[in-house]
């Protein structure tokens, strides 16, 4: 995959790395030298200097076969606007920008930009955390369908189907002695299993009440 990022700071820098690391083709632009060069001499992507929402500059960096185009500065007016140059008028089709003043949100909403906010997704999950110890949230998306970690409690064997049907959920994972694998449909969990399980923020609470702890 082909993905440009600007920002190269403490977001920005760590996705470049990883993604380049997995195999990705990773263009990253900053106009500060010293947070390129922080890369360092392991990064496998390519660093590219220059005003970050610039026309020429995004060109160069090679965004018009760019699959996803990622905005990560600290600033919110250059990621509004880098993200509108990148999908309005370069076409990139997928373009994900971080919200770094929660209060700017509708900005992007209204402009339709993906976008997510570290500040808040770091303070839900440390809520979660605190106020419901019995399970552990891993991620939420688009503010509704949830990716929760839990340990099944109920004496009684049921299979992942019968909890994906029961329950209007979708079991994918089960960790097993520390061990984690793909959910089979027709696995049976056992009292004690740990179960990844996607499901609504809404239906959450009923569902984790019913099966664990």
């Amino acid at each position: 995959m082909y993905i440009v990022i600007i920002g190269c700071g403490r977001i920005g820098g760590s996705l470049a790395h990883e993604l380049s690391n997995e195999g990705h083709d990773v263009v990253i632009i900053d106009n500060d030298k010293e947070k390129l060069d922080s890369l360092g001499s392991g990064f496998n992507g390519t660093r590219l200097r220059g005003v970050e929402f610039d026309h020429d500059v995004l060109l160069e960096a090679g965004i018009e076969k760019a699959e996803v185009f990622l905005a990560m500065t600290p600033d919110d007016n250059v990621n509004l606007m880098a993200a509108q140059v990148a999908s309005r008028l370069l076409g990139v089709k997928r373009v994900i920008a971080r919200v770094c003043d929660s209060q700017k949100q509708f900005l992007y909403d209204q402009l339709g930009i993906e976008t997510i906010c570290p500040t808040i997704n770091a303070s839900q999950m440390t809520k979660e955390m605190i106020l419901h110890e019995n399970y552990e949230l891993h991620s939420r998306i688009k503010d509704e369908l949830e990716i929760v970690e839990f340990v099944y409690m109920n004496d009684k064997a049921i299979s992942a189907n019968d909890i994906n049907f029961r329950y209007h959920v979708a079991v994918v994972g089960v960790i097993k002695n520390n061990k984690i694998h793909v959910a089979k449909e027709s696995e049976l969990v056992q009292r004690g299993d740990r179960l990844v399980v996607g499901v609504s923020k809404s239906d959450r609470g009923a569902f984790i009440k019913a099966l664990g702890r």
